[in-house]
């Protein structure tokens, strides 16, 4: 009984391992993934338009290098952010996706940009810098960007992405890493007393690491290339999800399981040599 108990146990705290791997690592590969290859073009073009429009002196050369410079820059990353929960929420309710506020974010990418404007002869003011910000606010380029991607994932989208959607809705909550916290702390505290034991738990939390290590690190990219397909066919062009940093906590898991095999291996040595020095 002590052992299916212990097993069950086990069973929950991969699971509940799982879920935490997923909440802290899926949220950065979904913004990299939207902000990298499905948005970056767009919003870059809409705000060298913009730039053009302020200044129709600027050399097409110029305007490039300004908008690569925009699709490589982390404001482009923190406006997805700021949109993405309201792309999620509108694919979850079926409603229209409301738009934060992304002035500060532009403003900072112009300053990016001022340099490379004022080695091609354009000195660039404050009251131009607002100007061509909420010109670019005002045409309505970035949120039809986003509006795009939401339409089109909610009219095309299979039924059994929605659901996923909804899912990484909830995993990424801070209810649900309170609630897989305290479940895994629990769990081992009830392997502890079902064992009699204050160390023989690290085994079956190494087993829980290693199970977590092999779906994170090894699994979970042929998850995520079954979700790319998903989107890539609701949007007509091919996506890749980076999930590097889900990987990456696989790893982790692998080497918290072999600390945790090694507590384990060193205690009960201990323990096996104090009895062994007790019964002589």
């Amino acid at each position: 009984m002590k052992k299916i108990i212990s097993f069950i146990l086990t069973i929950l705290i991969t699971f509940l391992i799982l879920i935490l791997v997923l909440s802290y690592g899926i949220k950065e590969a979904a913004l990299n993934t939207i902000s990298s290859v499905i948005v970056s073009d767009e919003v870059a073009s809409g705000v060298g338009e913009t730039i053009k429009e302020v200044y129709p002196e600027i050399s097409y050369e110029t305007l490039d290098q300004i908008e690569d410079t925009i699709k490589n820059s982390s404001e482009l990353e923190k406006i997805t952010e700021k949109y993405f929960d309201s792309v999620v929420f509108a694919i979850e309710n079926d409603t229209d996706v409301s738009f934060p506020e992304t002035k500060e974010e532009l403003l900072n990418i112009i300053n990016e940009n001022e340099n490379l404007l004022k080695e091609n002869g354009i000195y660039v003011s404050e009251e131009k810098k607002n100007e061509i910000v909420d010109k670019a606010i005002s045409s309505g380029a970035i949120e039809k960007t986003y509006e795009k991607i939401s339409n089109e994932i909610n009219e095309n989208m299979p039924e059994v992405q929605k659901v996923m959607v909804t899912t990484y809705n909830n995993i990424i909550s801070n209810q649900v890493r309170i609630i897989a916290w305290v479940g895994i702390i629990i769990s081992i505290i009830l392997i502890a007393f079902v064992k009699k034991s204050f160390y023989k738990f690290s085994f079956n939390v190494a087993i829980a690491l290693f199970i977590s290590g092999v779906i994170a690190a090894l699994l979970a990219p042929l998850v995520s290339n079954f979700i790319a397909d998903g989107i890539s066919e609701a949007l007509g062009r091919e996506i890749v999800i980076n999930i590097n940093n889900v990987i990456n906590y696989g790893y982790i898991c692998f080497a918290l399981c072999a600390l945790f095999t090694i507590v384990y291996l060193v205690l009960d040595k201990m323990v096996l040599g104090e009895r062994r020095r007790v019964d002589y």
